[in-house]
Formats: C-alpha cells, structure tokens, sequence
C-alpha cells in the first residue's frame, strides 16, 4: 500500500475522496518526480514531523483535511508521517531518502497560478524588543493580550464544505460585528484602561514589528528579565502593507524601498502622522506572554521547528503534512 507524503512544489499521497485532480495538485509520473534532496540539516526534520504527528492526535483519525479539490482523512496523513519518519531513520543518506521516497510514494505538483507562475518565499523570524510591564514616560505604547470580547466563528464547523473559513467580530446585543479596527484600538484607545496590556513599548514601530512576525521577545531594561510573547488572535480585519501604500503614494521608490527606509521614513513623522500611516494596515494582533523556555507556536498551536516549518493555505493543502520545496536560497552579508 502506498503511504502519503505532501510537499508545496511536489505533493504525494493516495486515498483521495475524489479522484479528480485539482488545478493546484496534479500528480507526476514516477519519470517526471525528481530527485528529492534535502541540502538542510537533517536534524530537525523528525522534530517538525513529530509536531505534525502531536497536531494530529488532537483530532478525530476519521476527520478530513482539504487536499486540492479532494479531501484526505487525518489518520492518512498521520500514517503517512510516521512512514516517513521511518525511513530517515533507517535510510543512511539524502540520496536514500529521495530514492525511497519516489519509490514509496505517489507524487503531486504543485501548480502556482496568479502571478505567473512564481511564488514569493519570506522568512519568518522573532523580533527582540525593549519593553516595560508597567508604562512611564517614554514606554507608553501598549502591547494587547486578547480581549475577552473577542469572537471566533469556524465556519467548518456549521459546514464541512468551508474548511479554513474564519470569521471575527465581537458580540453588539444579540448579534457578531466586526471587530475594532487599528485605528480604534491605537487612535480611539477603545481597549483602553481595561487591563489589557502585557506590556509597554518604547516605539510604535516595534509593536508593528511584533505584530507583523506574530511572536517575539521582550527584554526589561534595566534588569535581567526576559520573557516570550506569542499570538493569541486578531482582529479579523483584512492585512494592508503599509510599505506597499507609501510605494503607492511615491513616498518610497519602489526600486529604493527596504524595511529599514520605511522604518526611517514612519520615525521622522510627527506622532500623530505615524499613527495614520500606521493606520492603513486595519488588522491587529494580539499576544499572550509565555515563559522565556516556550517555544514559538504556529497557526496548528504546536512548535515551529527553525528551517523547517512552512505556511501553506488550509483550503489547498492539509494542515500538518510534509513539504519538499525548491528554490533559491539567499545570500546573507
């Protein structure tokens, strides 16, 4: 019987509800599969499996996962893993993995559409900033802990058809609004003085910093504290790139534009201008502190593994599954 293995650019499994293929999967014939290694270290790899297979528990083996047009159960994906795992441990090199691999699995590619056909990779990394647990003078901007009123509806769970649907708001009388936005929660201090903040921040900046990672570290000044600090929800409202908007309005040459210039530009603003620049992102992020052991947490709520987890679109791709991808590494100075 053939196992499954999942991969961004090349995707493997068996067991399709449907047998039709999707746009964005379609499977390879075992001459068009090729070669599978793995340049990284190899180290981490069964610690990223092993946080998929930690997912999985948690849920029904008979669940379904979205898999391109089709669906696929948990306890195949799971089997699937745990195969995998099986033959890093026996196999004595990459080329006995990929030659494994392409023998014991079925393989599906993985069709990017919409923008040519590339796909932009970013790296995700933990911010570390300064910040105060209690505010003065010069630590006054707030970092938020998820507010009690705020909502999540899962669609999947009124209908299977929506998988990964999500919708937030909080509750006015009897029915679901949306939920504040930035420029209601940092302009209108709504969520004010209502015993919300894990923290106070130096500069607005790093608070957009924290929000756009999604996790990070707080270091006390003056002292020896430390802690971690990690996303626990939003807002629901739609990202806007703040970078891509002073593009847009000629601010920052697109041919000129990098973090640190946007961060210089956003600095020499007045406070007032900042926070409406700020502003034109809606969607906000809010965090709980962790101890300085925690280990950073992805949207499955388990360990990401450094060099090894992977953001993917649960309507396509089943959450938790393996990926092979193949690309051009950059070059750091």
């Amino acid at each position: 019987m053939k196992k499954i293995i999942f991969a961004i650019l090349f995707l493997a499994t068996s067991g399709l509800s449907s047998a039709k293929e999707s746009g964005q999967l379609q499977l390879l014939k075992p001459s068009d599969i090729p070669d599978l290694l793995d340049d990284a270290d190899l180290s981490g790899l069964p610690a990223a499996i092993d946080n998929s297979l930690e997912y999985y528990s948690s849920l029904d083996s008979s669940a379904t996962l979205a898999f391109g047009s089709g669906t696929i159960s948990v306890g195949r994906m799971s089997e699937s893993l745990r195969h995998f795992r099986m033959i890093l441990s026996s196999a004595d090199s990459p080329e006995k993995i990929s030659e494994r691999a392409k023998k014991e699995f079925d393989v599906y590619h993985a069709q990017i559409g919409g923008s040519g056909g590339k796909v932009t990779f970013s790296s995700y990394f933990a911010p570390s900033i300064q910040a105060k647990r209690i505010p003065d003078a010069e630590y006054r901007y707030p970092i938020y802990a998820r507010p009690p009123d705020l909502a999540d509806l899962v669609w999947e769970d009124y209908d299977p058809a929506r998988k990964g649907e999500r919708t937030v708001g909080r509750f006015d009388g009897k029915k679901i609004v949306p939920y504040y936005t930035r420029e209601d929660i940092d302009s209108k201090k709504v969520l004010a003085q209502k015993n919300l903040e894990v923290a106070w921040a130096k500069n607005p900046l790093d608070v957009l910093t924290l929000q756009i990672q999604g996790s990070g570290w707080i270091f006390v000044p003056g002292s020896a504290e430390s802690y971690h600090i990690r996303y626990a929800g939003d807002n629901g409202r739609k990202y806007n790139s703040i970078g891509l908007a002073l593009i847009e309005s000629g601010v920052i040459p697109k041919s000129k534009f990098n973090k640190e210039r946007m961060w210089e530009y956003l600095s020499s603003l007045s406070e007032e201008k900042r926070q409406a620049a700020l502003n034109l992102n809606p969607r906000y992020i809010f965090f709980e502190v962790t101890s300085a052991t925690t280990q950073v947490r992805g949207s499955l709520m388990v360990s990401l593994t450094d060099g090894r987890s992977v953001a993917t679109d649960p309507k396509i791709y089943p959450p938790g599954s393996l990926a092979f991808i193949k690309t051009q590494k950059p070059t750091i100075d």
